[in-house]
C-alpha cells in the first residue's frame, strides 16, 4: 500500500497541465505504482460555490472511488458555507481542504471558529495548503499571498481533536513547523514542495521527524516522480513505508 496525500484533478485556469481527468490521474498513479490518493479539483479553488465544486469532483472520481479519496475544497469566508458543508459532509468525504491563500481569508479570523467546531462534530480532517503554485509565478492578476507558518502553527496548536495534513511547505518551513510540535499533534505534513536539498528526507528524519511524513506528489500541478524519488532512494525499508503509508493509516485508521 501507498498513498498519495496531494493530488488535483481538473483544469488550472492559467496552463495546461498534465493530468486533468480523473482517468489520467489514475494512470498516473498506476505508472508511479502508488495505490491511493486525495484529491481534490481545481473548481474548489476558484468556483465562488463550493458546493457545485464537490458536486463536479464526486462525479469524477465516481469509478474510482476505491483508489481517489475525495476531500474537496471549502471556503469559510463565503455565505451560506454552513449549509455547504453539510452536503458535503453527506457525500461521504473524510477531510476537507482549506486553501487561504486563494480564498481571501488568513488562519487568524475569527470566522474560523464555528468552522473548526463543526469538522470536530463531523469528525473531519483538514488538510491545509500553504502554496499550490510557486509565489514567482503566479499569474500577473493573481498575486496569492503565502500563509503565514505562524497561523498554521497556532491553528494546530488550537485545536489539538482535529487531525491535519499540512501541504505546500518548503523544507525549511516543514523543519520549523514540525520540530515545534507537542508530541500528542495529531499533525503530518507531506513532502510536495521539498526541493533543492540533496538528502532531503535523510535529514528530515536525523531530526526526528520521520514519524510526521507522508508522500504528497502534488499532482497535476508537479511530476510525482520528484517526491516519490526522495523516498524510494532511503535504504531503511521501515522509514520508507512510515511515508509512503504507515505514518497516514496511524493517524486515519480505516480510511485506507
Amino acid at each position: 500500500m501507498s498513498i498519495d496525500a496531494l493530488t488535483f484533478i481538473g483544469p488550472w485556469p492559467f496552463r495546461r497541465l498534465k493530468i486533468r481527468s480523473a482517468d489520467e490521474l489514475v494512470k498516473e498513479l498506476d505508472r508511479l505504482g502508488l495505490d491511493k490518493a486525495l484529491v481534490s479539483n481545481y473548481q474548489g479553488v476558484f468556483y465562488k460555490d463550493s458546493l457545485i465544486a464537490a458536486e463536479e469532483l464526486m462525479e469524477e472520481i465516481h469509478p474510482y472511488r476505491e483508489r481517489l479519496i475525495p476531500v474537496p475544497s471549502l471556503n469559510p469566508s463565503i455565505y451560506g458555507w454552513e449549509a455547504d458543508l453539510v452536503d458535503i459532509v453527506n457525500m461521504g468525504v473524510p477531510g476537507i481542504r482549506l486553501i487561504p491563500g486563494y480564498h481571501g481569508y488568513t488562519l487568524e479570523d475569527k470566522l474560523l471558529s464555528n468552522f473548526l467546531q463543526l469538522v470536530k462534530e463531523n469528525n473531519l480532517f483538514l488538510q491545509v495548503l500553504a502554496r499550490i503554485e510557486d509565489e514567482r509565478q503566479h499569474h500577473w492578476l493573481t498575486h496569492v499571498g503565502q500563509v503565514s507558518l505562524r497561523s498554521l502553527q497556532d491553528l494546530v496548536y488550537g485545536n489539538k481533536d482535529i487531525p491535519f495534513i499540512i501541504s505546500g511547505l518548503r523544507y525549511l518551513e516543514i523543519v520549523t513547523f514540525l520540530r515545534e510540535l507537542p508530541e500528542d499533534s495529531q499533525t503530518l505534513a507531506d513532502i510536495s514542495w521539498i526541493k533543492g536539498q540533496v538528502l532531503p528526507i535523510d535529514e528530515l528524519i536525523d531530526m526526528g521527524l520521520g514519524k510526521r511524513l507522508v508522500l504528497g506528489t502534488g499532482q497535476s500541478f508537479h511530476y510525482g516522480d520528484s517526491a516519490l524519488l526522495m523516498v524510494e532512494r532511503l535504504e531503511d525499508n521501515t522509514q520508507k513505508e512510515d511515508i509512503l503509508k504507515n505514518n497516514m493509516e496511524r493517524l486515519f485508521p480505516g480510511l485506507f
